[in-house]
């Protein structure tokens, strides 16, 4: 028997996490497909993309028959704390793998905005 306490699919602090992300103490919600790691996120009225962490993650919603992806981009009050993204906001997010538009739909309590994903996301889901 081991002492390690830490997962097997761990990384360490920083790196990007791929593929399933476990929704710990939630049997419910299951396994999700996603990423979590640094981005570069170019604004609608911002001189430069600001580097950034992103929280993605989709399930495929079997009533619409499509893969809905959609997650947090974190920083951007922060960085920006000038500049309004209202909901319906386009922003490219560019991740190690892919470069995707997202939408903001809102903003949370942490000041993180909420996206919704558009086209294909920028992780494996299949």
């Amino acid at each position: 028997m081991s002492d390690d306490t830490t997962p097997a699919d761990a990384t360490a602090p920083g790196e990007p996490t791929y593929g399933k992300l476990r929704s710990e103490g939630f049997d419910h919600m299951g396994e999700s497909e996603g990423y979590r790691g640094n981005a570069s996120v170019s604004v609608p009225g911002a001189p430069t993309a600001i580097d950034t962490t992103v929280d993605l993650m989709g399930s495929f919603e079997p009533i619409s028959g499509r893969f809905h992806w959609y997650g947090r981009v974190r920083g951007l009050a922060d960085a920006l704390p000038d500049l309004d993204l209202p909901t319906g906001t386009e922003l490219t997010v560019d991740t190690p793998d892919a470069t995707v538009t997202v939408v903001v739909t809102g903003r949370d309590l942490w000041g993180s905005h909420m996206v919704d994903g558009r086209g294909a996301p920028p992780f494996d889901w299949i």
